[in-house]
């Protein structure tokens, strides 16, 4: 369960890196910003999706 939450973890990290980058870029370079914005959308989604079938399945089994 470690390597599971310390992968989610470092994920997160990597999104709030993105995000902010898309947020520096959207006010002086809009392409850059659309470009960062769609990056940052597919990462979030892949991982809302690892949460839902990868870990919270794995914690509720270890709750039980």
């Amino acid at each position: 369960m470690g390597l599971i939450l310390e992968f989610m973890s470092k994920d997160h990290d990597r999104l709030d890196v993105i995000f902010a980058a898309f947020q520096k870029a959207n006010v002086i370079d809009p392409e850059q910003a659309k470009s960062l914005f769609d990056n940052f959308e597919t990462g979030l989604r892949r991982h809302i999706v690892w949460e839902e079938e990868i870990l919270f399945p794995v914690f509720e089994e270890h709750m039980e």
